[in-house]
């Protein structure tokens, strides 16, 4: 994928990213989405749970847009990417870190137990492959 100034800047500084999937008929999903991800050039992972629509999107369709703001107002960065899903034991050994994340007010006093499997929890896994720069 191609290094433009400021990608890694502006994509470590978004607590919150919007993420597009595109359903069977090309109409575009949009939703914000959590990123706990450190670069924009690596495989990314984003949280979920298996009965959304953008799973149900990406079973289909698995390209997606991740976009982001730039630098100054109006500028955005657009990541496309193909999507998947982690298997079910990555889940199981991330989801105390996700659920953390999903619930800061828990972390100082939560209890975790490991030995409960979340069947409807998902990791979808981003490969992104081009990045472009957007002005509005």
């Amino acid at each position: 994928m191609e290094h433009l100034e400021g990608l890694e800047e502006c994509f470590a500084n978004a607590k919150t990213i919007i993420f597009t999937t595109f359903g069977i008929d090309g109409e575009k999903h949009e939703r914000p989405m959590v990123n706990t991800n450190n670069s924009p050039y690596e495989v990314m992972n984003f949280n979920t749970y298996k009965n959304t629509r953008k799973v149900e999107d990406i079973k289909y369709i698995s390209d997606v847009l991740i976009k982001f703001p730039g630098r100054i107002d109006g500028e955005y960065f657009e990541i496309s990417g193909r999507a998947d899903f982690e298997p079910d034991a990555f889940v199981q050994e991330k989801w105390e870190f996700w659920y953390s994340e999903m619930h800061p007010w828990a972390k100082a006093f939560f209890w975790f137990p490991r030995f409960i499997h979340h069947s409807n929890w998902a990791i979808i896994k981003v490969v992104p492959l081009s990045v472009k720069k957007l002005v509005l």
